[in-house]
């Protein structure tokens, strides 16, 4: 809030409506207080309140021995908070108390420990941390989610800190509830009320409170908030530790259209900074009006008009006064404008769209990097958005899924790239018609996603997913080929052993069609070989590109296509029948296919085998080299493998035997074409 709370003796004033002790309730107004301004003295804080429990009937000395089974406390998952919250922070919680509560319609409470520093930095708790314990526990017994926010004020109430020592103290302390608020199941965690009046607005050290804080993520595992009284600092930085900010607006007169003016400047503030920095979202923290500068009228028509104008638009709402004292709106007209707006359900927000296709719900859009796109295949000519999510990857999928009706998931997939095992990509195609879309999420940290979203014609969207890895993918068998090819290989040929073949010289054999079936991507038209000290490098060019498969054909169905290079080490044609070759010792291939058990998928892989003879069609276990460009899309592949497990050394002379065919539904030989002449091997030298 942007002012101190006044109160007669006993009663002293904090930064936040949480910030005030339990106390009667005054027996004359206080003198209205200007809103940005603090006053210079106030009365010293009540001491401490004792709780001592009664004697349970039928125990000494109110001792009870309990025995209850241990706590497992769960979080609720609530996206849209309707709270309330006593100045003090503080509630009874007694069957009366909770009925009226939920008579508001409330899904939220907040709980405020409150602390006092006193002049030498000590800080002291003003109530027994098991009075705060018990709270928490009964509002969640209840059905509630728990808004936890330690609330502190420095000697007298209004006085700031400008010491950087004292952040380490307050860091501590705030490091303890977030502990306490992790073991409890609290859903939304604040660090401290009001870091920005608290350290007298002084950027320097609002900014190292911000940075600080990022310790707390190795504590607390659910929301957290960073709440600014009103709207905080002019600069807001470094704050993607957060999941939500929070203003606090206390409005004191009956300028309605001054206060609109202030909730819209609040919410293209907060939306900024959502979509800056990714958060989950931004709500109200506190929203007040005191009694004494306002009537009961005019407190109802503040928070009709709040209400009015930013329903739909922020994540939820925190209404100060749920007490006796200053702010307390308890029995008055504004109590029913609670009640009223809370029983309606969650605001509908017309969701966002890239074309037609729908954004997930509460993504805050981001900058879409181009080197992004390209690791996606995305082309310039699809429309394509990206979008900072607080939800995991397999959450964002179901949502799609269950609610992306009117689109038919074609595939999906997910992989980790080999150089970071533990990240994660998630990736999904859609259709609808002639439509298509395309998602891919990248898994960030608590929870935290990136959704980026590509449509348009079905045609193009079917090829994004990125070119394939760079590295192999440590996968058993074939992956799913969801990319634009790459285009360029980035090798420098010119040093290369080069074969050049005939277009349209097709083989015809056991298991042939009848005639030749001119199909220019099993027809060889360059083969290049390179290699260095590490890698083996093929590059096989074709006469046409590498088709999308299953491909219709003439009433047959075309499923693979396939590149071999068949070596035979020691050039003796008596040893070595790999894939029953006579002489081949080793297989180096690029395989693109679509089995029938496919079911519409279109898988690759690039991998080598050696000779076994006790193994299927005389080869032994498959072991994956790199697809490094081209491919489905392009007229050539190109492969590397690793030149040690190939057995291959610097100075060795092999031969090779190379071919491209084709299989379909009809014939095992769609299309075929050798390198040469039918069993013809040429000679390799292994610089």
């Amino acid at each position: 809030m942007r002012g101190l709370l006044l109160i007669l003796a006993f009663i002293f004033v904090f930064l936040l409506g949480c910030g005030q002790a339990p106390s009667p309730p005054p027996s004359a107004p206080p003198e209205p207080e200007t809103p940005t301004e603090a006053p210079a003295q106030t009365p010293s804080p009540p001491p401490p309140v004792s709780l001592t429990p009664q004697p349970a009937p039928g125990t000494e000395s109110g001792k009870q021995e309990l025995s209850q089974p241990p706590r497992q406390p769960q979080r609720k998952e609530i996206a849209f908070f309707k709270m309330v919250s006593s100045e003090p922070g503080d509630y009874i919680l007694d069957d009366e108390e909770i009925s009226r509560l939920k008579s508001l319609n409330i899904n939220s409470l907040r709980i405020c420990p409150l602390y006092q520093m006193s002049t030498d930095g000590a800080l002291r708790l003003l109530r027994p941390k098991e009075f705060y314990l018990s709270l928490i526990r009964k509002a969640k017994d209840e059905g509630f989610a728990v808004f936890l926010e330690p609330n502190l004020f420095i000697g007298g109430a209004g006085l700031q800190l400008s010491d950087p020592e004292s952040i380490e103290k307050i860091l501590a302390m705030s490091s303890e509830w977030a502990a306490i608020a992790e073991e409890e199941g609290v859903e939304l965690y604040s660090p401290l009320n009001e870091p920005d009046l608290l350290f007298g607005r002084n950027q320097d050290l609002i900014a190292e409170w911000i940075r600080k804080t990022r310790e707390l993520r190795t504590l607390f595992s659910g929301y957290l908030v960073l709440k600014f009284a009103d709207l905080g600092p002019d600069e807001i930085e470094g704050i993607d530790h957060y999941d939500y900010v929070a203003f606090d607006i206390i409005w004191g007169d009956n300028r309605l259209d001054e206060l609109r003016e202030h909730l819209r400047r609040a919410i293209a503030k907060g939306g900024e900074l959502r979509k800056q920095y990714g958060l989950r979202g931004f709500f109200f923290g506190e929203l007040g009006a005191e009694k004494a500068r306002v009537d009961e009228r005019t407190q109802a028509e503040i928070f009709r008009t709040i209400l009015e104008e930013t329903w739909g638009k922020v994540d939820g709402y925190d209404f100060l006064g749920w007490s006796e004292l200053e702010f307390s709106f308890k029995g008055r007209e504004g109590e029913k404008v609670i009640a009223e707006w809370f029983s309606r359900p969650p605001p509908e927000v017309e969701p966002a769209t890239v074309g037609e296709f729908p954004v997930y719900p509460m993504a805050a859009e981001a900058e879409l990097p181009e080197e992004m796109k390209a690791q996606f295949g995305i082309d310039e000519s699809l429309e394509s958005r990206g979008y900072h999510v607080g939800a995991p990857a397999a959450e964002i999928l179901d949502w799609y899924k269950a609610y992306a009706s009117q689109w038919l998931l074609v595939r999906e997939d997910s992989f980790s790239p080999p150089d970071r095992p533990e990240g994660a990509f998630y990736l999904a195609f859609f259709r609808k018609g002639d439509d298509g879309a395309f998602i891919f999420i990248t898994v960030g940290a608590r929870g935290y996603s990136f959704l980026g979203i590509a449509t348009g014609p079905w045609s193009m969207v079917q090829r994004c997913g990125g070119p394939p890895a760079e590295e192999p993918m440590g996968r058993e068998g074939p992956a799913p080929w969801l990319g634009k090819p790459k285009m360029e290989d980035g090798i420098d040929w010119s040093q290369a052993q080069v074969w050049e073949d005939p277009r349209g010289d097709f083989w015809l054999g056991e298991g042939s069609p009848p005639q030749v079936i001119e199909f220019p991507p099993s027809d060889i038209v360059r083969v290049l070989l390179l290699n260095d000290s590490q890698y083996l490098y093929l590059r096989f060019e074709m006469d046409g590109e590498f088709p999308v498969l299953p491909l219709a054909h003439d009433g047959d169905t075309v499923r693979i296509v396939m590149v071999d290079f068949l070596i035979d080490l020691d050039r003796n044609r008596q040893t070595g029948k790999a894939m029953r070759y006579a002489g081949a010792d080793l297989a180096l291939e690029a395989w693109f296919g679509s089995p029938p058990e496919a079911r519409g998928e279109l898988y690759y892989y690039a991998q080598y085998a050696f000779y076994d003879a006790q193994a299927p069609e005389e080869i032994g276990e498959w072991r994956q080299g790199t697809l490094v460009a081209g491919g489905v899309g392009a007229d050539f592949v190109t492969l590397r493998f690793p030149l040690a497990e190939l057995k291959l050394e610097s100075g060795m002379k092999i031969d090779a035997f190379i071919f491209a065919e084709a299989e379909s539904d009809l014939y095992h030989h769609f299309a075929r074409d050798v390198l040469g002449e039918e069993k013809q091997w040429h000679p390799v030298e292994i610089r």
